[in-house]
């Protein structure tokens, strides 16, 4: 059920932002993001957990390998 709700949060995430005021907008930022650095015209951040793993789905689903990979 937390899952649920963090994946529903997260998808309304840029409403919630938009319609926030601005500290508000920095709780959420500070929800989110660690290590903020502006390099130029460039915005380094490191995503917080559980924040981190969603983005790394997509690689993470390399481990599990062939569907038929444990029947012969």
């Amino acid at each position: 059920m937390t899952l649920i709700s963090l994946l529903n949060i997260c998808s309304k995430a840029p409403e919630l932002f938009e319609s926030s005021k601005v500290e508000q907008k920095r709780q959420l930022i500070n929800f989110l993001l660690s290590n903020l650095q502006l390099r130029g015209k460039k915005l380094e951040y490191t995503l917080k957990k559980p924040f981190d793993v969603l983005v790394d789905l997509d690689y993470r689903s390399n481990w599990l390998g062939r569907e038929d990979s444990n029947f012969k």
